[in-house]
């Protein structure tokens, strides 16, 4: 799973950041006049993917995984949050999102989306509001549930699974998207960066919720596996 991580630094080596123009890129029938245009709405496009996969989803897992415990019954206000700020952000920018989708579809040549970062983005977008709404269901489910469990269920470890799926997914996305608009060399170490920062938190935080529940696990419920009372 951390392999698309681990390889994603040699992506400036593989890959060297070649500061092309915007204008090269909108060769296939868009108009050249709209380069100013086109190039705030990278910026702005930019900056909403990294808030969202960089900081948002990460910490919605984070609330998930650990906050449970250092949070209490506030977690699921955190995770929720996390999750559907980003999609309330799609929803209230979809009307200008696909309006201008729309016409530079009509005045291009049919089959635009030709680069692999606008179908992995489009797929991306499609798996996020899955996640959300097994989010939702997920939920619902338990709040139907009388007694407490020991374990978690199938659908638990299908939707956290299926949301760290999405995350590098996303993430491995941020890399294609640096490569595409030919980005400069510090954008891909500022990445780079992030990432790993995050994903050394998140070993460091279940090493040390792993140490609490082997504690747990030996002094107080001694007949219990340290795995399930570590539930990962």
């Amino acid at each position: 799973m951390l392999s698309p991580i681990i390889l994603a630094p040699f992506a400036t080596l593989l890959f060297p950041p070649v500061q092309a123009s915007v204008g090269s890129y909108r060769a296939n029938g868009e108009n050249a006049g709209e380069t100013k245009r086109y190039s705030n709405l990278i910026y702005v496009h930019a900056i909403f993917m990294v808030i969202t996969f960089i900081f948002l989803i990460p910490l919605a897992i984070f609330a998930s995984r650990f906050g449970r415990y250092a949070m209490g019954k506030h977690w699921f206000t955190v995770h929720a949050f996390s999750i559907h700020a980003p999609i309330v952000w799609d929803v209230s920018n979809m009307a200008y999102s696909l309006s201008a989708w729309g016409v530079g579809w009509v005045a291009a040549s049919p089959g635009n989306l030709k680069h692999a970062h606008h179908k992995i983005g489009v797929i991306i977008f499609a798996l996020l509001y899955f996640q959300a709404l097994g989010g939702i269901l997920t939920a619902a489910l338990h709040r139907r549930q009388q007694a407490p469990r020991q374990t978690r269920a199938f659908y638990d470890h299908f939707h956290m699974w299926f949301g760290r799926i999405v995350l590098l997914l996303a993430w491995a996305q941020l890399w294609v998207g640096l490569t595409f608009f030919g980005s400069t060399l510090v954008c891909y170490v500022l990445l780079a960066i992030a990432q790993w920062l995050i994903v050394l938190a998140y070993i460091s935080k279940f090493y040390q919720r792993f140490d609490t529940s082997l504690c747990l696990t030996r002094y107080s419920q001694p007949s219990r596996s340290r795995w399930t009372t570590s539930l990962i």
